[in-house]
């Protein structure tokens, strides 16, 4: 959204892309790891 909205988004396209991914990741990781530990941990 920023590419579209900001003057110099296309040139931090990339940089915004990879920023993204690396968020996405901190804070998919843990939170799988949360979620199969609770499926799969005796209740």
């Amino acid at each position: 959204m920023l590419v579209d909205f900001w003057s110099k988004g296309p040139k931090y396209q990339r940089v915004m892309l990879w920023t993204i991914l690396a968020i996405w990741f901190v804070v998919m990781i843990p939170s799988t790891i949360r979620i199969f530990y609770n499926m799969f941990a005796g209740h």
